[in-house]
């Protein structure tokens, strides 16, 4: 059913003009929306959302003009819109920027591959159907991938060029990988965007819940004082992107020519050390690191098998990271929309500081 939250004589005067955002309310699409109300729109929004998550999306939208909730589910044919949203949406969508995307370890392999590949899929035939209600003229898809689709191995790697073979760690990767083909091989306009991890917000790390990254700092304040931390290898860099840089390169690159038909990598150039990150971590805990490079994928400590068990497992292979990732045409067109990367001890020190201060209350409302 269509919520209708904008008028419709405001989406006949955009006829032809509009975006269509999958992923919302999750967090990176909240924060990517919240960023598109930040500025006037010049086209209307339309937002799918699946019927369970309806409530929270009306929540934290609120009535805001040029924005429309649709009840659906990119896992189902036809996104599962209803025959009046299709009506409003086929002619109409000129681009799509397609968040849907499932990364928990704890969702599973056959749900995860069923929203990441099934799901763009789908996405990809609505945008085929859109062209045939607009005699040809296709949407333009902007995906979100990751650069971890290019999967592990150690030395420099084109950010910018399509995975040959890839080495995955996970069935996350596995998938993200297989959707972002499906865009490739599509013929349809595109720009895919291969962000780090995506983390919380570059000034205040604020993220909707300490999964991740961000976990590895809950796990260090729960070890025995006396237990080192894990080390990375010393050539392992830490790839994280703000989900606030994420979203403003979005919109960005949503309407810049110099990004149809590209690949865009959405990496600081130069990235922060596994160890400076870990160290950090360590020192926020009162601890220290292992002397000795640990290897995450053994179970060489109570620290590393720990981890091993956490949900936070998927990223902290991420700790072991040994690609140097380049990008130059990327960073030519980021810089040139004025997209600013921050520098990543920035990030590292807005993610502790969020950390500690949600540990913190939580610890207070317990006491």
């Amino acid at each position: 059913m269509l919520e209708g939250l904008t008028e419709s004589p405001l989406t006949a005067h955009f006829a032809a003009m509009a975006t269509l955002i999958t992923g919302f309310p999750r967090f990176v699409a909240t924060v990517l929306v919240e960023r598109l109300r930040q500025q006037p729109l010049a086209e209307p929004v339309h937002l799918v959302v699946m019927p369970e998550k309806m409530a929270t999306a009306r929540k934290s939208l609120g009535r805001p003009k040029a924005m429309t909730l649709h009840r659906g589910d990119v896992a189902n044919t036809d996104l599962g819109l209803t025959a009046e949203s299709l009506a409003e949406l086929l002619p109409n969508v000129r681009r799509i920027l397609h968040f849907a995307q499932i990364h928990h370890p704890s969702a599973g392999r056959k749900i995860g591959f069923q929203v990441n590949v099934h799901g763009t899929q789908n996405v990809l035939r609505f945008a085929a159907d859109c062209a045939k209600n607009k005699g040809g003229v296709a949407p333009r898809i902007v995906h979100l991938s990751s650069l971890f689709v290019l999967g592990s191995g150690n030395g420099r790697v084109n950010a910018e060029a399509r995975a040959e073979k890839p080495k995955h760690r996970n069935w996350w990767e596995a998938a993200v990988h297989q959707s972002e083909e499906l865009v490739l091989r599509s013929g349809l306009p595109y720009t895919v965007l291969r962000p780090g991890l995506i983390i919380g917000d570059s000034q205040t790390g604020t993220i909707d819940k300490l999964g991740g990254l961000y976990e590895l700092g809950v796990m260090a304040s729960q070890l025995p004082r006396g237990l080192p931390l894990p080390r990375p290898s010393a050539q392992a860099m830490i790839h994280a992107t703000a989900a606030d840089t994420l979203a403003d390169a979005t919109v960005k690159l949503s309407h810049a020519e110099a990004a149809l038909g590209r690949i865009i990598a959405l990496d600081h150039a130069e990235p922060i050390s596994a160890v400076e990150f870990m160290t950090a971590i360590a020192a926020e805990s009162g601890r220290k690191l292992a002397r000795w490079p640990i290897h995450l994928g053994f179970t060489g400590s109570l620290a590393n098998r720990l981890l091993q068990r956490s949900t936070v497992a998927r990223e902290a292979a991420y700790l072991n990271d040994r690609n140097r990732y380049v990008a130059p045409d990327s960073q030519a067109i980021l810089a040139a929309l004025e997209v600013q990367m921050p520098e990543p001890r920035q990030l590292l020190d807005a993610a502790i500081a969020f950390t500690n201060a949600t540990l913190r209350a939580r610890r207070a409302h317990q006491g």
